[in-house]
């Protein structure tokens, strides 16, 4: 991975059972997972979840999430929600830009299959991993770090210019700016230096 001239960048894959989170911050990276408090059910669980993820994000940072799989329709109402708690958070943040991949853009770069396994992912994120210095408790840590592998891989242009409409992610930047498209920011027409793209 090129690391970019900016810091504070946290990517994390949402789940209410586990949240694989992993941060690259000045150079240095780490990964962990958060779960649920004990005996918390429904809403709160929801909520707790929300609030454990959003109280490790700092100001000025780019947050990197996994977007919805819409195969499985349950589970996805149950990621949606949690998601629309933790931006309900971070709206009040100073220049939180918030990026999304879809779930086979992952997989591809990590794999080089977008229909990869999550052992397949962890198995290739071991490798990331152990050249980093750091090590992956499980398949959660792996897809965080799997986030943050697409993302630097995208804007380094580690990626082949023909797959570019296939690995575009999706940006907020919260706080009420409007929705645009990742590739528009980085290789658009007006070209733009990335630190005052991801900086404000």
């Amino acid at each position: 991975m090129e690391i970019p001239p900016y810091s504070n960048i946290f990517a994390f894959d949402p789940g209410l059972s586990y949240t694989g989170m992993g941060t690259a911050q000045n150079g240095a990276f780490a990964t962990w997972t958060v779960t649920p408090s004990p005996k918390k059910y429904g809403f709160e669980k929801l909520v707790d979840m929300a609030d454990q993820i959003t109280q490790l994000i700092p100001d000025r940072c780019v947050i990197l999430a996994e977007d919805y799989a819409y195969g499985g329709r349950f589970m996805n109402v149950l990621v949606a929600e949690l998601m629309g708690v933790i931006k309900k958070d971070l709206i009040s943040r100073k220049a939180v830009w918030f990026i999304t991949f879809a779930p086979t853009t992952i997989k591809k770069v990590a794999t080089g299959s977008g229909k990869a396994t999550k052992s397949q992912v962890k198995k290739a994120m071991k490798t990331t991993a152990d050249g980093l210095g750091i090590t992956l408790d499980d398949s959660h840590q792996a897809d965080a770090l799997a986030i943050l592998h697409t993302y630097f891989k995208y804007i380094s242009g580690g990626l082949d210019p023909k797959t570019t409409r296939a690995i575009d992610g999706r940006v907020w930047k919260i706080g009420g700016a409007p929705k645009v498209r990742l590739d528009k920011l980085i290789h658009g027409n007006k070209k733009r230096n990335i630190e005052e793209v991801f900086n404000g």
